[in-house]
C-alpha cells in the first residue's frame, strides 16, 4: 500500500472527522429495536425470523472473503459505498414483507454487510497514519477506534430510542428513516480517501485470498483473536435481536424496549470510551478473560426468569463485554495483519461470525418457539462457555 507519511496532519484530521460523522449517521439504527417485532406483527414466527436471518448470514458468509479481497484490490471506500447502496435497497423491501421479498431483503443485507466487512477498519488504520512505530500506531488506532465506536453507538442510541417511538406511531416509519440515513452515509463517504493496493502489487483475487489464509494460519495469536472475536460477536448479536421479544414476554411495551436498547447502548458507549484506558492497563489475555466472563454473566442473568435480573444482565455486563472486546480485538487484529491483506484477514472474523450466526440464530428462534426464553438463554450460556474454553485450550491464547 502507498505510504501515508506525506499526508498532512490537517488532511488526516479532516478525514477522521468525516469518518466519525459517517459512523454516527451510518449506525442510526432506527430499525434495531423494532424489526423483529415488525416481522412478528406481519405473521412471522420466531422460527421464520430465524430462517430469514440465516439467509442473511449464509449470503454474508459466502461473500465475506471475496468482498474483503475486493476492498484490498479495488478500493476500501468503494466497498463501503456499495455496502450502503445495498443496505438502502434491502431496508426498502421491508415495506412489502412477503416471504419471497423478505428472502431477497435479507440476502441483499448480507451482501451489504460483507462489503462493509473489514473495509471500514482497514481504512481507519490507513487514515491514522504510519509514521510512528508499531506500538504507537496501535495505541493511536485503539484510541480512535474507540472514539469512532462511541460515535457509532451514539447513533444507535438515538436511532433505537427514536425507532421505538416512531414504530408506536406507524410501524413502517423506522424503516423509511433507515433508508434515508443509509443514503446520507453513502454521500459522506465521498469525502474520504480511496485506498487500494498499487497496481504493481496486485495479485489475482484467488492468490490474494490464499496469501491472507496463509498469514492467518501461520500466526496462532491472530487465529485465536479471529475465533474469539467471532464467538463474542455472534452470541451478542443473537441475544441483542431476540431480547426484543424476550423483554416483550415479561411485560415491556415496544416503546419500553426501544428505551431499554438505547440505555444499553448508552452504557456500552461509556465502556467503549473507557476501553483505551482499559487496554493500557490490562494485558490482552486478562482483558479477554474479564470481558468474555462479563458476557457469560450477562447471559446468566438473562436466563433468570425475572424482569429485574434480565434488565441488569442485558444493560450492564452484556453491553460492557462487546463494548470493550470490539476495540481491543480490532486493534490487535490490525496490528498483526499484513497491510496488503488487511481487509481480507479482517473479513475472516466477520465470516466466522456469520458462520456462527447461521447455526446459532435459527436454533435460538426454534428454541424460543418451543420453550421459554430463559431456557434458551441457559443453553446459549453453556455453548458459549464451552466454545470459549475450547478456543482457549485449542489455541493457547490465554496462556
Amino acid at each position: 500500500m502507498a505510504s501515508i507519511t506525506v499526508i498532512s496532519a490537517a488532511t488526516r484530521r479532516r478525514w477522521l472527522g468525516f469518518y466519525a460523522v459517517y459512523n454516527t449517521v451510518n449506525f442510526l439504527g432506527f430499525t434495531n429495536a423494532v424489526w423483529i417485532t415488525y416481522l412478528y406483527l406481519h405473521g412471522q414466527s420466531p422460527w421464520a425470523i430465524g430462517v430469514y436471518e440465516t439467509i442473511f448470514h449464509i449470503t454474508k458468509f459466502v461473500a465475506e472473503v471475496p468482498t474483503g479481497a475486493f476492498a484490498d484490490l479495488v478500493g476500501r471506500r468503494a466497498s463501503l459505498i456499495i455496502a450502503n447502496v445495498l443496505n438502502a435497497l434491502s431496508t426498502a423491501l421491508f415495506f412489502t414483507p412477503s416471504p419471497l421479498l423478505l428472502g431477497l431483503n435479507f440476502a441483499l443485507a448480507g451482501l451489504a454487510y460483507a462489503f462493509q466487512g473489514g473495509a471500514g477498519d482497514a481504512l481507519l488504520w490507513y487514515m491514522v497514519g504510519a509514521e510512528e512505530d508499531a506500538t504507537t500506531h496501535s495505541a493511536r488506532y485503539g484510541t480512535l477506534f474507540s472514539a469512532m465506536f462511541v460515535a457509532s453507538t451514539i447513533g444507535e442510541v438515538i436511532g433505537s430510542a427514536a425507532g421505538g417511538f416512531l414504530g408506536q406511531i406507524l410501524i413502517w416509519l423506522p424503516f423509511l428513516c433507515q433508508v434515508i440515513v443509509r443514503l446520507v452515509a453513502m454521500a459522506l463517504l465521498l469525502f474520504l480517501p480511496e485506498q487500494r493496493a498499487p497496481q504493481h502489487q496486485r495479485a489475482t483475487p484467488l492468490h490474494h485470498i490464499a496469501a491472507g489464509f496463509r498469514a492467518a494460519a501461520a500466526d496462532r495469536p491472530l487465529l485465536s483473536l479471529l475465533l474469539i472475536g467471532a464467538l463474542a460477536d455472534c452470541t451478542w448479536q443473537t441475544v441483542l435481536y431476540y431480547s426484543q421479544l424476550g423483554f416483550g414476554q415479561v411485560g415491556f411495551t415496544l416503546a419500553n424496549i426501544g428505551v431499554i436498547v438505547a440505555v444499553g447502548l448508552a452504557f456500552g458507549t461509556l465502556c467503549t470510551a473507557l476501553a483505551p484506558w482499559i487496554m493500557r492497563h490490562l494485558r490482552l489475555r486478562m482483558l479477554l478473560l474479564a470481558f468474555i466472563g462479563a458476557e457469560a454473566l450477562g447471559l446468566a442473568l438473562l436466563a433468570i426468569p425475572h424482569p429485574l435480573a434480565n434488565l441488569l444482565g442485558y444493560l450492564i455486563p452484556f453491553q460492557a463485554s462487546v463494548a470493550v472486546l470490539t476495540p481491543a480485538i480490532s486493534t490487535a487484529l490490525n496490528a498483526r495483519s499484513p497491510e496488503a491483506q488487511r481487509a481480507t484477514i479482517l473479513s475472516f472474523q466477520t465470516g466466522l461470525f456469520s458462520l456462527g450466526m447461521i447455526i446459532l440464530f435459527p436454533l435460538f428462534g426454534l428454541g424460543a418457539t418451543l420453550t421459554t426464553y430463559a431456557t434458551v438463554y441457559r443453553l446459549v450460556l453453556v455453548v458459549f462457555v464451552l466454545a470459549a474454553g475450547g478456543i482457549a485450550v485449542g489455541t493457547k491464547v490465554l496462556r
